[in-house]
């Protein structure tokens, strides 16, 4: 079973007669080759098939996994998946007469479609050709669309380059975006974004800003000396978030210098595990 096998067996259980009906006929026309039909339905989807939550149970969401590992519509809508179905069953005879009738697609979209267009990338055929396109919603400035490419959406870790990869992570931080819903988060973390995050840091504390914590988990192992003082400093902040974020942030840096700070900080970091945290709830603490 491929993805669209799958949406289609979830929204046979979710339409009703006169919604079923009208996906028939859309799939026979897209699956013919018929681009007008395509175009259309995309468009007309939320009026045909609704807006209501996909509410996908966790057998579905273990058999999205078993299709494409990664794969996680579990905050989709019903629209949503038909416009992923559509895309992804269109007959194209190569990765670049695919892309062409994708970017004509895009090109016409407003946010909604663009949502659902970049949420279906992990399932769409040909992987590598949508490599520019992703790298394009890295850098839009709408934010459901940047939140659709950026989080619960394996895509971007397997097919981004280093530099777009960074600067999605580093503007998750900009646009207010939790880069824990971020996958692959730390197997693709490296050094220079290491760098980028803590320049952000430093500029956002010149300027007497709050730094959100999160920016640690995204350094992951690559902490070097000036940001293990960093670490050190932020044992002793004033904000929960912060001491817990460095608890857990020196914990996940695999050097001796790392170790050699914890220890000479352990009765400080014991007082601070005293409570449980994780980073959700160091998270859920800072926007509360």
């Amino acid at each position: 079973m491929n993805g669209a096998a799958l949406i289609l067996k979830w929204l046979n259980g979710r339409l009703n007669v006169t919604g079923l009906s009208w996906l028939q006929t859309s799939h026979d026309a897209i699956a013919a080759g018929d681009k007008t039909a395509l175009f259309r339905a995309f468009s007309l989807a939320p009026r045909k098939v609704g807006k209501a939550d996909l509410n996908l149970s966790a057998d579905s969401l273990a058999d999205a996994q078993q299709v494409r590992p990664g794969w996680d519509p579990s905050r989709w809508s019903i629209d949503q998946a038909t416009r992923a179905f559509f895309v992804s069953i269109w007959p194209a005879s190569s990765s670049e007469d695919y892309v062409a009738v994708l970017d004509q697609l895009y090109a016409t979209s407003g946010v909604e479609e663009l949502v659902a267009l970049y949420q279906a990338l992990p399932i769409l055929p040909f992987p590598p050709a949508h490599r520019l396109r992703a790298a394009e919603g890295v850098r839009t400035n709408m934010k459901p669309v940047f939140a659709a490419i950026a989080t619960h959406n394996p895509y971007p870790a397997e097919q981004l380059e280093e530099m777009a990869w960074n600067q999605m992570v580093l503007k998750c931080l900009f646009v207010d975006v939790s880069i824990i819903d971020v996958q692959g988060i730390w197997e693709r973390s490296n050094p220079h974004l290491a760098q980028m995050l803590f320049q952000y840091a430093k500029e956002r504390w010149a300027a007497k800003r709050v730094v959100n914590p999160l920016l640690w988990y995204a350094i992951g192992p690559h902490a070097d000396g000036k940001i293990l003082e960093s670490y050190q400093k932020l044992l002793r902040a004033t904000t929960t978030w912060d001491r817990q974020a460095a608890v857990l942030a020196l914990q996940a840096t695999p050097t001796e210098e790392a170790r050699r700070i914890e220890q000479e900080n352990a009765d400080l970091i014991a007082q601070i595990r005293q409570t449980s945290f994780t980073w959700p709830t160091i998270a859920a603490e800072f926007r509360s």
